[in-house]
């Protein structure tokens, strides 16, 4: 495929092979849900006339090419033209909006398939929240799967049971039984400190964070990491976390996040760190990665007190 070939393609039939469809229409436009990002009122918009994109959320727009070096993260255009022609060989199955998915629900999954992490949606998915994408595709894979008639995907984050946790911009649900999450340090030997964190999505912030040579965050000590996948999954490794002689909390700054680095603390008083305290103005690492503000100082402070009284 040349230049000419890709801008000759409709970008309402590029955007329908990547399993986008339109939101709203008129005579000279259609809105759809950005490609580029995660949202849930379109702020994407296709002009017919001129076959060309801009996208509100962003302050971007351009060309069939343009749209598939920013898909696919890259300036070179060859590239972008490789990809457009297997995207439209390929078609994706239309993105769907399905509600939170229960383990109950989950059980019902058929035609299930995981693979590396590539598909552009998942991937702006992650440039939404920041995380780098190479961190990304190195601890999560990507999975496709029909449930109820419907062809879903979403990112998989492995668990200790061989189970997955599943998210999109849209939901998050568990693949098999829900368990934490185990990464052993890459470091040789066995490590005596872990990090240990609400959701998987504050781990990929975190390896990012130390990826740009964070210190405000980040320790530089080499670890394991124990991601809960849920605040209800705590009791699972508090056995666990007996093995080692530093065990670093990074949880949310919020009740329930508290309140579990509480019971760490209280169990390994001279083992456990509150982590927290290195983001307190934010809710979790996903946060201060983003830049989003969003605890009051008064009560962060309070939290602290209480953690370290």
């Amino acid at each position: 495929m040349n230049i000419q070939q890709a801008k000759e393609i409709k970008l309402t039939d590029y955007l329908s092979a990547l399993g986008h469809q339109p939101k709203r229409c008129s005579k000279s436009t259609s809105y759809y849900l950005s490609p580029l990002h995660a949202e849930t009122k379109p702020s994407f918009k296709v002009n017919f006339s001129r076959n060309q994109w801009y996208d509100f959320a962003l302050g971007k727009g351009g060309n069939i090419i343009a749209l598939a070096q920013l898909l696919y993260n890259t300036d070179d255009v060859g590239t972008a033209l490789q990809h457009i022609a297997a995207d439209m060989n390929n078609p994706k199955p239309t993105m769907a909006k399905p509600s939170i998915l229960t383990q109950v629900e989950t059980g019902k999954m058929d035609k299930v398939h995981i693979q590396d992490l590539s598909y552009p949606v998942l991937m702006s998915y992650l440039r939404s929240r920041h995380v780098d994408a190479d961190i990304g595709k190195r601890y999560c894979k990507e999975i496709w799967y029909t449930f109820k008639g419907k062809r879903y995907f979403g990112i998989a984050f492995p668990n200790s049971r061989d189970g997955y946790e599943l998210r999109n911009p849209y939901y998050k649900g568990c693949l098999g039984e829900k368990d934490i999450s185990l990464i052993h340090s890459q470091q040789v030997g066995v490590q005596d400190r872990c990090c240990i964190f609400e959701g998987f999505m504050d781990f990929l912030s975190y390896k990012t964070l130390e990826k740009r040579g964070d210190n405000v965050i980040c320790i530089q000590e080499p670890c394991d990491y124990i991601v809960l996948n849920s605040i209800s999954n705590l009791g699972r490794c508090m056995e666990r976390l007996a093995c080692y002689t530093a065990i670093h909390c990074y949880l949310d700054n919020d009740q329930a996040g508290t309140m579990a680095a509480h019971s760490i603390l209280e169990r390994y008083q001279n083992k456990a760190i509150n982590e927290a305290i290195r983001y307190a103005e934010y809710k979790d690492v996903n946060d201060y990665l983003i830049g989003r503000k969003s605890i009051n100082i008064a009560v962060e402070q309070q939290n602290v007190i209480v953690l370290n009284g």
